[in-house]
């Protein structure tokens, strides 16, 4: 993921690993928001505290259960 306003980089990894008779789908992440504008530091404080990152990983993995025709469940 890359942004235009903040220079921002985001790695997310997906995986999949058997549970019981399914399987269960993890998601991680590694963000890095970079100095380099004004935007920068206060972008920081409001991803950490707003949940941000959190929040775009539950909503990927809604999508996947979704797909899957399941229902998310957090760890």
């Amino acid at each position: 993921m890359y942004s235009g306003s903040v220079n921002m980089t985001s790695l997310w990894e997906y995986s999949l690993a058997p549970s019981g008779e399914g399987y269960r789908v993890t998601l991680s992440d590694v963000t890095d928001i970079e100095t380099g504008t004004f935007h920068s530091p206060i972008f920081r404080v409001m991803m950490v505290l707003g949940g941000g990152m959190k929040k775009g990983l539950d909503i990927q993995l809604d999508m996947v259960a979704s797909t899957l025709g399941t229902e998310a469940h957090g760890p």
